[in-house]
């Protein structure tokens, strides 16, 4: 589990201008594009020194175990503590096409009271033709809220406590070489535990701050050529998502989420491995405030508070640069930029946020080429650390 964002007692007071945003977004664009856009006939094949794909090495049929604590604090939330734990497996023993399952766990509780738990799992079967994806979560847990924009003042900051159960269910089935169709559920039952006094939530004017239920179905379309999805080190992850949730079933509003989520991995002399990232997200109807795409957060544009800018759509652009140093210790280096506005016509060259760190690898479990990660990424006027497990993207 990733900790949120907090801020240290030195921030940047030092705002870069527009012009210069512009520019470093054009470039970073230009890079991230050109390299998603290769041509599929240049990409190498993901094989082993046998012709198999990595993943056939991964993980025994008996599977593995790995626990770690979590023990964090925040103004927010006190001294919190709980465990996570995630366990490979493979689902037929001799299968050794179908990457290893896994199955996740974390739970965490604080000194005040607040509390998470959550369930995944990913189960690949019959040598990749099914991939089944799941999840049941319950969060009670303390964030912020500045508003809807693109350019919300930090004095709208205001505090809000949510709980949420979700449940979603994903199966996929492949329909070529790479090629998976899919169909999903998802339940979310929602609401306000806590609001700051006045604010936008509290006043009911954010968007659907009163809505307490969503069910949805959704379909997708992927592309998957990558050698490993713990760690990729060569290929692609292209994903096309469409969820509806309509208000004839819960929810008082009817919406829509479109996702469209671009990935390339290119090694890069051996044992380094770069890696980009294009994800754009639009909506349609009406969804809840908690529902807007955000920006932020220990995935997309670490460096700012998870949900510091969110609107009706989102873009985002992120590169990653990763390497061993010795040992199971390993680097990365990160940049990344994005936006958010009420329709795909407002975006603008000059509208984007930027941020960039570096962080540490622990190499946790290496069949799996699982990392513990910690960043430090540095926004504009902003800084977070980050402590999770797995790559962001």
């Amino acid at each position: 589990m990733a900790a949120a964002p907090y801020r240290t007692s030195w921030i940047f007071t030092v705002r870069p201008t527009r012009g210069w945003r512009q520019a470093a977004a054009c470039l970073l664009l230009s890079v991230l594009l050109g390299a998603i856009g290769s041509a599929r006939a240049q990409e190498p094949a993901a094989q082993d020194a046998e012709g198999q794909p990595p993943a056939a090495s991964a993980a025994d049929d008996g599977g593995s175990l790995v626990p770690l604590p979590v023990v964090f604090y925040q103004p927010e939330t006190g001294l919190g503590f709980g465990v996570t734990a995630i366990n490979y497996y493979r689902m037929t023993p001799g299968d050794t096409i179908s990457p290893p399952s896994s199955l996740s766990l974390v739970g965490v509780y604080t000194t005040k009271n607040q509390l998470i738990l959550a369930l995944w799992s990913d189960m690949f079967l019959d040598e990749d033709r099914w991939r089944i994806s799941s999840k049941v979560s319950y969060v009670k847990f303390p964030t912020k809220y500045w508003g809807i924009g693109n350019d919300t003042p930090d004095s709208a900051e205001e505090d809000y406590t949510p709980k949420a159960l979700e449940l979603k269910l994903w199966p996929q089935k492949e329909i070529g070489p790479g090629w998976y169709a899919g169909a999903s559920a998802n339940v979310i039952d929602r609401k306000v535990a806590e609001a700051s006094d006045g604010g936008l939530i509290d006043t009911g004017q954010a968007p659907g701050v009163d809505d307490d239920q969503s069910l949805g179905f959704g379909a997708s379309l992927i592309r998957d050529s990558r050698d490993n999805r713990v760690f990729p080190r060569r290929g692609s992850y292209h994903k096309l998502l469409v969820d509806l949730y309509a208000k004839v079933w819960f929810g008082d509003n009817g919406f829509g989420v479109y996702t469209l989520d671009l990935r390339r991995y290119f090694p890069v002399g051996g044992t380094h491995v770069l890696a980009f990232q294009v994800l754009g997200i639009a909506t349609s109807g009406e969804p809840p405030f908690d529902l807007y795409p955000q920006l932020g957060g220990d995935s997309l544009l670490r460096g700012y508070y998870q949900g510091r800018y969110r609107d009706r759509d989102l873009i985002a652009l992120q590169g990653e640069y990763r390497l061993p140093l010795f040992w199971r210790i390993g680097a990365a280096g990160f940049a990344s930029a994005g936006q958010v506005a009420p329709d795909i016509g407002s975006f603008g060259l000059d509208r984007f946020w930027l941020a960039g760190g570096a962080g540490l690898r622990f190499l946790l479990a290496e069949r799996e080429g699982l990392n513990v990660r910690a960043d430090f990424a540095l926004g504009e006027n902003s800084n977070g650390f980050y402590l999770s497990i797995g790559e962001t993207f």
